[in-house]
């Protein structure tokens, strides 16, 4: 193997022939990765959610129009459910901002309260169409399984 001349090595940038101007030089900032949605996914939500919608009106319009409570406004259900899904997509977009590391933090707590959560519904549920299945806080109730399934994942 021949030797490498001096020329030969600045040429190909040997680190013991760079001046000290190019040492010292700042190194670029590392970028931070950019997040970027999955659009294919965001797609398909946003178009499940305007097809359910549309079913929606489909399915409940002309009893909604014949209804008083409603005013006789064939859109009530599906402004209503319009509604709760603009609330979801915004909730959706905040969550996803987050660095999902951060749930790990919870997620003794989160089975945990899984537990206590299942046992109270057979302890105390509220009876709906002959099961318990559901917990009642107030006026609102809610089934603690739709939470463990978010725990566990």
């Amino acid at each position: 193997m021949r030797e490498q001349s001096v020329n030969d090595r600045r040429r190909a940038g040997h680190p013991e022939q760079r001046g000290r101007a190019e040492a010292s030089r700042p190194q670029p900032k590392k970028k931070k990765p950019r997040r970027f949605y999955d659009y294919s996914l965001l797609f398909c939500i946003i178009f499940l959610t305007a097809f359910g919608l549309v079913m929606i009106y489909s399915a409940s319009s002309y009893s909604a129009q014949l209804s008083k409570a409603y005013n006789g406004n064939g859109a009530y259900f599906m402004q209503r459910q319009a509604g709760i899904a603009a609330v979801g997509l915004v909730a959706m977009l905040i969550i996803s901002k987050i660095d999902y590391h951060i749930f790990a933090r919870f997620s003794v707590f989160a089975y945990l309260m899984s537990y206590i959560l299942m046992i109270a519904v057979s302890l105390v549920g509220r009876e709906v169409n002959g099961k318990k299945r559901w917990l009642g806080v107030g006026p609102l109730s809610f089934q603690p399984t739709e939470f463990v399934k978010i725990a566990l994942i």
